[in-house]
């Protein structure tokens, strides 16, 4: 079975997630979310409560947003790995309950990546450096070059 991650976010931030997911797929995780719309009806996600991990990403469009409290208070009460993903937005503007935990600020998404790795490798039982090799400076010029192109700090 492969190790799941649910990324809660808002439908404003789709190329943020979209890139989030793609990060994710390359450290092997198979990534899994749902569209929210507004007539969308108020209710879980199976797919939030079969992953193994949430990453919410939290951004000036979500840090308020009922659906990613939602998505965050299930997690939690499901006793999941919660991370906090957070995009251009100081401490001060974050929920108090995202404060008390630790977060992870976009630009330093290569320490969590390295750190869910290492869960991967765990989880399939790999010793370590015996995973898939990636080519590091490749793989990571394309990211920094995506979180460019997203938040418009080329």
């Amino acid at each position: 079975m492969s190790y799941q991650v649910f990324i809660s976010a808002s439908t404003k931030d789709s190329e943020l997630a979209q890139d989030l997911t793609y990060r994710l797929q390359e450290a092997g995780a198979k990534v899994v979310s749902r569209e929210k719309t507004e007539g969308t009806p108020m209710s879980l996600d199976p797919h939030l409560m079969k992953a193994d991990e949430v990453v919410v990403l939290l951004t000036d469009h979500s840090v308020n947003s009922q659906w990613v409290l939602l998505e965050m208070g299930a997690a939690w009460g499901q006793r999941k790995r919660l991370t906090p993903v957070v995009v251009d937005l100081e401490d001060r503007e974050l929920p108090p309950v995202v404060r008390a935990m630790s977060y992870v600020k976009y630009g330093d998404l290569r320490k969590y990546i390295s750190a869910l790795e290492d869960r991967l490798r765990e989880q399939s039982h790999v010793p370590r450096g015996k995973a898939k090799a990636q080519p590091k400076k490749k793989a990571e010029a394309a990211a920094s070059e995506r979180h460019s192109l997203v938040t418009g700090n080329a």
